[in-house]
């Protein structure tokens, strides 16, 4: 039970930000950078498998943010704002960006396939993503996303349904789906080692729940209006996490 892998659930940035921060986050998630605030399509989301996360059949856009898209999956309730851009020649590369073809090949072939490809795919309409106000919009680097958010999907279940411990973080649900979410967790896990960390601005969770494997610790509202870096969350409050994580499965 000692050395447990940790993951957000989200519902916000603020939650990977802070394990992050914390030395906590030691590998991506999928719900690492997005919107997660439908607890009902987090919960079919785990209940499926990650079947079909973002897949293009149940995408709608809904704006843009510094540079990119905001896409919606309609079917699980989640949103990204940070996987999509909006023109890919002006977007650099993160370090958890997926990686492209072999840097062996030759980087003129390289250049004229993937433009070969996207021209082929902007007149293709399954590849156009429908939008709340306007025309349909082409993801363009659409293929290099849906890698990325696949491979982070695979990552955490592979975590799942492995023996190892596994610490899951989720910010503010209510206690009610808190509980719901921890039943099914419970029949994933299957008798293995895991803990439910949830965080909260309510009263109730200021108290241990009682329950096994499910953890509380309370965590002001994130409130982005109150300044650029608002989003990322009290340090203060999260400051506690470590401490309450070792408490109730082991050192990490």
């Amino acid at each position: 039970m000692t050395n447990p892998v940790i993951f957000s659930l989200g519902r916000y940035c603020a939650t990977a930000y802070q394990l992050r921060r914390l030395g906590l986050r030691l590998c991506a998630g999928p719900l690492d950078w997005m919107g997660s605030d439908d607890a009902s399509g987090l919960y079919d989301l785990l209940e499926h498998g990650f079947d079909a996360m973002m897949d293009r059949s149940h995408l709608k856009i809904f704006g843009q943010h510094r540079g990119f898209w905001i896409v919606r999956d309609q079917r699980y309730r989640i949103r990204t704002a940070h996987d999509f851009p909006i023109d890919p020649k002006n977007h650099q590369a993160t370090e958890e960006s997926s990686p492209g073809l072999n840097s062996q090949c030759d980087p003129c072939l390289i250049r004229w396939l993937d433009q070969f490809l996207t021209n082929r795919r902007r007149h293709d309409p399954s590849y156009c993503i429908p939008v709340e106000d306007g025309n349909p919009v082409f993801l363009e680097d659409y293929s290099a996303g849906i890698r990325r958010i696949r491979r982070r999907s695979a990552r955490l279940l592979s975590a799942l349904n492995s023996r190892r411990a596994i610490v899951l973080v989720r910010n503010e649900d209510s206690m009610k789906e808190i509980l719901r979410l921890h039943d099914l967790l419970c029949r994933i896990r299957d008798r293995r080692p895991f803990l439910l960390l949830a965080t909260g601005p309510d009263p109730e969770f200021r108290e241990d729940p009682g329950v096994a494997d499910l953890a509380t610790c309370w965590i002001p509202k994130v409130d982005s209006s109150q300044g650029p870096d608002s989003w990322q969350g009290d340090d203060r409050a999260w400051d506690d996490v470590p401490a309450l994580i070792t408490n109730r499965l082991g050192p990490g």
